[in-house]
């Protein structure tokens, strides 16, 4: 009979993972590392904006010109995310490492980025 708190002799056997949760696992973490970098670089990018705007609205002593380096450091950010996603494609990797290597055949120069189909 099982009494609630009592002590009771079961003992616990550690789940062995299989390979598919070993690669869900990994592309958990890529996805986390990009996700970390992408509101980074968000951040970094966004934040002179964003503590100049209230600054200037209190004593408006903001330069231009510093409202500009702040303003165009926000649009960086739109210009680096697909840079990012692109660094964290391992596919997207692999393409750009072919590429800008040197090959001593210059015909062969078609990187395959999906299964060739052979036309009749």
């Amino acid at each position: 009979m099982n009494v609630p708190g009592g002590n009771t002799n079961v003992q616990s056997t550690p789940m062995k993972s299989t390979d598919a949760e070993d690669g869900i696992g990994a592309r958990q973490r890529r996805a986390t590392r990009t996700i970390v970098m992408l509101m980074s670089l968000f951040l970094l990018c966004w934040t002179p904006f964003f503590v100049m705007l209230p600054v200037d609205s209190l004593c408006e002593c903001v330069w231009d010109s510093t409202w500009q380096w702040c303003t165009w450091l926000g649009y960086t950010n739109s210009a680096l995310n697909p840079m990012v996603y692109a660094a964290a494609s391992p596919s997207v990797r692999q393409a750009l490492r072919a590429s800008l290597a040197t090959t001593s055949s210059a015909l062969n120069t078609d990187i395959p980025m999906t299964p060739c189909v052979r036309r009749a």
